[in-house]
């Protein structure tokens, strides 16, 4: 797959390292490092430098230091994770991974000198192992279970969620790849290479004062919303100060104030966190619709709010003629009329289609929906998942039994859009690999979301290998650096609409969804996600309508993409 596999992550580095080292200022490569030249922006990647960082690279821009090619001194590295790194180092101090970018001089015109900027590293060092030590300290007091709760807490949580990639100080807390030190995909929880299980063997007194960082911070950020908050601090540093101010602004996000609160480091967080749980809580029962932007280069996912609420209007132009022609519907007729016609004709749409690419009109229609949907917002491909059948997943059936449920139980329909197919030239083989790997992966994000999406997640016997089940939209910018499918099939740049449905009397969240992708430039814009939660409305209506009369997707599989696309 030649026409849509990227370079990937450790390629990507390797290029932006060779691109700051041709920089004649330490400001200048500094910004390319730590921005991964233009990919995330400067804010985001200075996020990431410790406190000496950044107090050291801010006096060197300050005092107009060049870059030299050499390791001796004040030296910058850029890390395998991504991580501008800069430290009073010889030659060889780098870990093996990082790329070495150069070392500062200071001009012979400046009047300070390389100690006034190893005082200012010492200063600052220390306030960093004060502040560390100080919440490490008030830890330590706590009573074991707690302790433990906060352990059991964050396993539970990086178990069952996407990759995160923190940093506390110099060190590195992740699960994904080979370099893990936290459950997850890689690693068992209580393995022994796992930092949470050496934890639970040592008294907190005993603990690296970065782990109880990581122990005290991480959980509070989990409490503060859901399990996946933890994926708000990927790619930057946690801090009990960061923590802090980010808190303060989530909570102002939220339409509120978030006062003073007093006592040491954990019970200031813990006042924090209460708020902003409950501030967030309140947000949401209110309407308030959220979406998380997604930075595929640093995993970093932050929440935003759509202002104003989707309506109508944001349904796009040719998926206002699709419900025209197979409702007799305007957008603007409502969801209440939809569900009416729905009702009406939803015996019919499981009927045979009458063609030979569809079983059933209900499989047509959606193939329609996404083709128009891919051709509004310029997609390369759009895709909408679920299960090939609801029998039994309304509590009907033995839970035993749905959690041994295979992937292939579940179905994605992939529409690519006439740009796309005209990409591969004739060339049906690789636009049959495309659109079965893209399929497969959805089936199997299905399969993931399962448990959680009914329920299940905690049952026994059960399942562990599960996820979290997605509820907010997001939108993704250079998501083809880690994962190896979308480095393979060129997944840049996305959309994905999780869509809950209520059947058999309970609401079954991210059971569905929408996506929409693309292999190449531009990224998708905040107008084409609006349409893309428009469109997820549509098809919610249709889900639930057709939810109530018994069905199966046969379609969409890796056959059934040989046959219509090879």
């Amino acid at each position: 797959m030649s026409s849509l596999r990227t370079d990937g992550f450790a390629a990507m580095l390797s290029h932006i390292a060779d691109l700051a080292r041709k920089q004649a200022t330490v400001a200048d490569a500094a910004r390319v490092a730590c921005t991964l030249s233009g990919r995330i922006s400067e804010p985001a990647g200075r996020g990431a430098l410790r406190r000496p960082e950044r107090a050291v690279l801010d006096f060197l821009e300050r005092h107009d230091a060049v870059l030299e090619d050499s390791a001796i001194g004040w030296s910058l590295w850029l890390s395998d994770t991504g991580r501008l790194k800069i430290g009073p180092s010889v030659a060889g101090d780098g870990a093996p991974t990082d790329h070495l970018i150069g070392s500062a001089r200071l001009p012979t015109s400046t009047p300070v000198t390389r100690r006034a900027a190893e005082r200012l590293w010492q200063r600052e060092e220390e306030a960093e192992r004060a502040e560390f030590a100080q919440i490490s300290a008030e830890l330590a007091v706590e009573p074991r279970s707690a302790v433990q709760q906060r352990l059991d807490l964050i396993c539970h949580a990086v178990v069952h969620m996407a990759p995160v990639r923190i940093y506390v100080g110099d060190r590195v807390y992740s699960n994904l790849g080979s370099g893990s030190n936290l459950p997850g995909k890689s690693l068992e929880p209580g393995a022994p290479s796992s930092v949470l299980t050496a934890l639970e063997r040592l008294p907190v007194a005993r603990w690296d004062v970065k782990d109880a960082v990581f122990v005290c911070c991480a959980a509070a950020l989990i409490r503060s919303g859901s399990p996946v908050r933890l994926e708000e601090f990927n790619g930057y540093q946690l801090t009990p100060a960061a923590l802090e101010e980010w808190l303060r602004e989530r909570i102002r996000s939220y339409g509120a104030e978030p006062g003073v609160p007093t006592g040491g480091i954990l019970a200031r967080l813990d006042t924090l966190v209460g708020h902003c749980a409950a501030r967030r809580s309140e947000a949401v029962k209110d309407g308030v619709q959220f979406y998380r932007r997604i930075q595929g280069v640093t995993l970093h996912k932050e929440e935003r709010a759509l202002v104003p609420p989707i309506s109508p209007a944001d349904i796009p132009a040719r998926v206002a003629v699709f419900m025209r022609t197979e409702f007799g519907l305007r957008p603007c007729d409502g969801e209440a009329a939809l569900r009416e016609a729905l009702g009406a004709m939803a015996p019919d749409l499981l009927r045979p289609a009458g063609c030979p690419r569809f079983g059933t009109r209900f499989e047509a229609l959606l193939h329609a929906l996404l083709e128009a949907i891919a051709e509004d917002t310029g997609s390369d491909v759009a895709m909408a998942r679920g299960p090939r059948s609801l029998a039994g997943l309304d509590g009907s059936m033995p839970p035993e039994r749905v959690l041994k449920l295979a992937t292939n139980e579940n179905y994605c329909c992939v529409v690519p859009s006439r740009a796309f197919r005209t990409r591969f030239a004739g060339d049906c083989e690789s636009l049959v690999k495309a659109l079965s790997a893209y399929s497969a992966r959805m089936r199997y994000n299905t399969w993931h979301y399962l448990p959680d999406g009914l329920g299940l997640g905690g049952h026994r016997p059960g399942r562990d290998d599960w996820f979290f089940a997605p509820i907010a939209p997001d939108i993704t910018t250079w998501s083809d650096q880690h994962h190896t499918g979308h480095v393979m099939f060129g997944v840049r740049y996305a959309i994905r609409v999780p869509i809950g449905v209520v059947f058999g009397g309970a609401y079954r969240p991210g059971l569905y969804d929408v996506r929409l992708m693309r292999a190449g430039e531009p990224p998708f814009t905040i107008e084409q996600l609006r349409a893309g939660i428009a469109v997820s409305r549509v098809l919610r209506a249709i889900h639930e309508v057709i939810a109530l009369h018994p069905h199966r997707v046969d379609a969409f599989d890796n056959a059934w993409f040989r046959r219509v696309h090879g």
